[in-house]
């Protein structure tokens, strides 16, 4: 199990979507199951934040920018939104090592 923030398990899965071309063999089958367990905690936070769009009066577009008309109720969603991404959250999985020999085109933002 994994202890993170709800912001770190998001940034993983959206890495973890990013390099899927670039890992091969048994490196992307652990981590294709790594990113179905994070899918769990990013749905979480997905959910929560539309939440939070619509408790602040604020509208998505289809390119998914959030709109808040309202300087108060912005940063009031600013706010919510940070603490909603700090909140801690599990992931039921082990951490993985993945071979740089075996996929090198990793980049070191890749792997932070």
């Amino acid at each position: 199990m994994i202890k993170t923030t709800m912001q770190k398990a998001f940034d993983a899965y959206i890495t973890l979507t990013r390099i899927r071309g670039q890992v091969k063999g048994m490196d992307a089958l652990h981590l294709f199951h790594m990113k179905n367990m994070l899918k769990e905690p990013v749905d979480f936070q997905n959910e929560e934040e539309l939440k939070l769009v619509e408790e602040h009066g604020g509208t998505v577009t289809d390119n998914g920018t959030i709109i808040i008309v309202d300087p108060e109720e912005r940063e009031s969603y600013r706010e919510a939104r940070k603490q909603l991404a700090e909140m801690e959250c599990e992931v039921q999985t082990d951490p993985v090592k993945v071979s740089l020999e075996r996929n090198p085109d990793i980049t070191m933002e890749e792997i932070e």
